[in-house]
């Protein structure tokens, strides 16, 4: 039985990423999943709940993907990178947290509140890089939450270009550009 909902959820995800919810349909995931049209809603209530359960497991595996690469490396200023890095390269792979804009009010309204726990799980991420970087005397960070805040807004903003628009290894060079200003400022010493 989960292994069925797993198929059409991998189905949803895939239909969802390439035409938005709008342009899918229930028969195009059935087609997909190889299953009836009524098995999906023996499931799901409908497409908005597969695309709800789609962005809580693009959510999910994201955290699990920076958590992942953050923990292979023991520098923070390594961490911070690697947070960077591996956030880009997971929003390559979850599309879904994109939104179309002629989709948008449809979205917003669905997945707000998971959106919004992806960006708390970052700040989490981010928080313990930093007091860890504190800790160690690497890092001098005087408001660690809202230095963490501002860091993760600060890529939200960048996530779009480089998700949609760079190669793998400019954005390793942008990356190091942004942690350069990030760990040396911009003042003149």
């Amino acid at each position: 039985m989960e292994e069925k909902k797993a198929k059409i959820l991998d189905a949803a995800q895939k239909l969802f990423a390439r035409f938005g919810l709008k342009k899918t349909s229930m028969d195009d995931i059935a087609k997909l999943a190889h299953v009836a049209k009524t098995t999906l809603y023996n499931h799901f209530t409908g497409k908005e709940e597969m695309f709800i359960k789609t962005l809580e497991g693009e959510v999910d595996n994201l955290k699990a993907k920076i958590e992942s690469a953050v923990n292979e490396e023991s520098d923070p200023q390594k961490k911070v990178r690697a947070f960077i890095i591996s956030k880009i390269e997971g929003m390559r792979e979850a599309r879904n947290l994109y939104v179309r804009n002629e989709e948008i009010d449809i979205i917003l309204s669905i997945s707000r509140d998971i959106i919004n726990r992806n960006f708390e799980n970052e700040i989490e991420i981010l928080n313990e890089i930093l007091l860890k970087g504190v800790e160690m005397g690497v890092f001098f960070v005087e408001n660690i939450e809202l230095t963490s805040f501002t860091i993760a807004k600060a890529i939200q903003g960048l996530e779009i270009p480089w998700v949609m628009k760079e190669r793998e290894m400019e954005i390793s060079e942008k990356v190091d550009a942004l942690l350069s200003v990030l760990f040396l400022g911009i003042l003149k010493r």
